[in-house]
């Protein structure tokens, strides 16, 4: 925004708010460019880790607690920790453990249709949700999709 760019391109001052709600954004090559370019990085630097450490693939699902019911696509999802159900998202990311740094290489976002295929909310609630139009070739279509599979 300050650089001599931001006179020259049409962006305002939440031009990270407008980038991160785009639909068009493909996350999922976005991380693997980044994982990609941090190993290279490193590997470049000579920031090597040790023979003897083990390197492990990662996969873990976290819970994305999240305050209002008004979120698109938002449900109650069970937390396995505290053994009750808590309105948010599941976060499934795969990641690698080379012995020094964690280098995330996937992700996808999950909710749970629950018993009566109403993720846990009300009528009411279900209605009064954020809803957003998205064409059927863009990537934020395909992450809705994605989202109401299941994890496995």
């Amino acid at each position: 925004m300050h650089s001599g760019y931001g006179t020259k391109l049409n962006y305002g001052k939440d031009v990270l708010y407008e980038f991160l709600e785009n639909k068009w954004v493909g996350w999922g090559k976005m991380l693997t460019h980044f994982s990609r370019q941090f190993q290279k990085i490193t590997k470049s630097k000579g920031d090597s880790t040790d023979i003897s450490s083990p390197k492990c693939l990662i996969i873990d699902d976290n819970l994305l607690c999240i305050k209002g019911k008004t979120i698109e696509h938002i449900g109650k999802v069970f937390d396995h920790c505290s053994r009750t159900y808590q309105l948010g998202m599941k976060a499934l990311v795969c990641g690698l453990w080379d012995g020094k740094s964690f280098i995330p290489t996937a992700f996808s976002l999950h909710n749970e249709p629950g018993k009566n295929r109403n993720r846990g909310m009300k009528n009411m609630e279900l209605a009064n949700q954020f809803y957003n139009e998205r064409d059927a070739d863009s990537s934020g279509f395909q992450r809705i999709k994605q989202l109401s599979t299941d994890k496995i």
